[in-house]
């Protein structure tokens, strides 16, 4: 399991620095093509370059952490808690309540429930509509400045702040939410299976050990006419051991039964007709 969630925490290394680089790029590339009439505007494409930077620095500490720090707990919390981070100053720098990046929050918070469920995707979910908001009311009365628009540009009515803020949070608790329903299904439908499969080797194993205790030679046939099991008294009456024939087809290694199973075939065949 600690294997699966160490790749799971590589593919997430790797999936966060291109979405990352996709996004800001993407950015960089619309900033640049409206520099001409927006010049105000062409301070953030340098904020751009910065959180891309950065996001491949930490992305660097977290494999070095990953790979020395063998708590994967300690890893998961980290980058949820980095990443939120991240995602704030790059709605911060990208307009606060203009900006379209507070889109990546629920990202955080899906992955946040795939690692550590539907508690650490309420809490994730939690922690993002909090800092979300806290940004919001920070540039709303000014104890921050907008490193993007001017205040006369950014001010919106008290109410209007509250409406997003309550939109964003009831995104995030829903995203959460369902997003756990989904993980815990796929979770009880996986245990589902490895109880199954557990038990149909179980089975395999009793089946196994009564042929092997018949003093009868005794050969199974899958669907396909393939010899699937072969005891003891068989190999002792035939010379052939299990190992050699095992998968073989039955008339390439007794041809002479061949005919008895396909007679026995067209029987079948006739009577379900």
């Amino acid at each position: 399991m600690e294997d699966q969630d160490q790749k799971r925490l590589r593919l997430l290394i790797i999936y966060r620095a291109v979405v990352i680089t996709i996004f800001l790029g993407i950015a960089i590339f619309l900033d640049i093509k409206r520099q001409e009439a927006f010049i105000h505007q062409s301070s953030i494409i340098h904020y751009y370059y910065v959180i891309i930077g950065l996001v491949y620095v930490i992305s660097a500490l977290y494999v070095f952490l990953l790979r020395y720090v063998k708590d994967l707990y300690y890893n998961i919390y980290l980058q949820l808690s980095v990443d939120i981070l991240l995602v704030t100053a790059l709605v911060y720098f990208t307009g606060s309540v203009h900006s379209n990046y507070s889109l990546l929050y629920p990202l955080i918070i899906i992955y946040a429930v795939i690692f550590v469920g539907r508690k650490g995707g309420l809490i994730v979910a939690f922690a993002s509509a909090v800092l979300y908001a806290f940004l919001l009311f920070l540039e709303f009365y000014q104890i921050i400045p907008s490193p993007v628009l001017e205040t006369t540009i950014y001010r919106l009515a008290l109410e209007e702040i509250f409406i997003r803020i309550l939109l964003h949070v009831i995104s995030f608790f829903t995203v959460a939410l369902l997003a756990s329903f989904v993980v815990e299904q796929e979770r009880k439908t996986r245990h589902l299976l490895e109880e199954k499969e557990t038990e149909f080797i179980q089975l395999d194993l009793l089946f196994r050990s009564i042929i092997e205790s018949v003093d009868t030679g005794v050969m199974t046939l899958d669907l396909q006419s393939k010899i699937k099991t072969f005891n003891r008294a068989a190999e002792e009456i035939t010379g052939y051991k299990f190992r050699q024939i095992e998968n073989r087809h039955i008339k390439d290694i007794f041809p002479e039964i061949a005919p008895v199973l396909q007679a026995h075939d067209t029987n079948e065949y006739s009577k379900n007709r």
